[in-house]
């Protein structure tokens, strides 16, 4: 995982958590830092690919590109400056703002899905039915919310709810990724559960640069 963090007007940095909870309240800033970040983000895969590295990023954006019509436009214009395939990036966005913006969210993936983008929902398992808009959004990868893996490993909660979740998942063949695994003893809950990948500082803490060595 790379580290992201962004300084205020002050100077002081700001996690994403709170970056996106500014982003939320500025529709305007809120599209203007997604295509920032995308065209960055293209940039480091370009070079990644031209290295012979076969790497894909996931992108986190807000609430105001799932509204922007626009954006499909100028991401193929974008992607095709960048020579970079379209497989190698996928689209993150919140599963609260997806539930907000439910048929925006559904054009969003439609237009991803034409462009052979594919697109991932985070922060998923909190709301009172999740799958019931999950099944309107042709997502590929599904990262359930943190607070499964933290209560589990800080508040003893037991793993039922959990291996639930994954297991509905596993169901309607999505593709799950586990966040906040922090500690060893939590990974035999996680692959007895099924679930496809594990994100958190038991693996590595979060860093600047995407220099992770993955053959060791």
């Amino acid at each position: 995982a790379m580290l992201h963090m962004a300084p205020d007007e002050d100077g002081k940095t700001i996690d994403t958590k709170e970056m996106f909870r500014i982003l939320g309240n500025n529709n305007d800033l809120g599209k203007k830092i997604d295509r920032w970040t995308t065209i960055n983000a293209a940039k480091v895969l370009a070079a990644h690919h031209s290295a012979g590295h076969d790497t894909n990023l996931l992108v986190n954006i807000s609430a105001a590109t799932l509204r922007d019509e626009s954006f499909p436009g100028w991401l193929k214009v974008a992607l095709n400056t960048a020579n970079i395939p379209a497989k190698s990036i996928m689209f993150q966005f919140s599963e609260t703002d997806a539930a907000n913006y439910l048929t925006h969210a559904k054009t969003f993936c439609d237009a991803m899905t034409d462009l052979n983008i594919r697109c991932s929902i985070k922060h998923f398992g909190c709301a009172l039915d999740p799958f019931k808009t999950l099944a309107h959004l042709n997502v590929e990868l599904v990262k359930i919310d943190g607070s499964f893996a933290s209560d589990i490993q800080h508040k003893n909660e037991k793993p039922d709810s959990l291996r639930a979740l994954i297991a509905q998942l596993n169901e309607t063949r999505k593709t799950s990724i586990v966040p906040y695994v922090e500690q060893a003893s939590l990974m035999a809950t996680l692959w007895q559960s099924g679930a496809h990948f594990i994100q958190g500082n038991y693996i590595q803490a979060p860093r600047d640069k995407m220099d992770y060595v993955f053959e060791e």
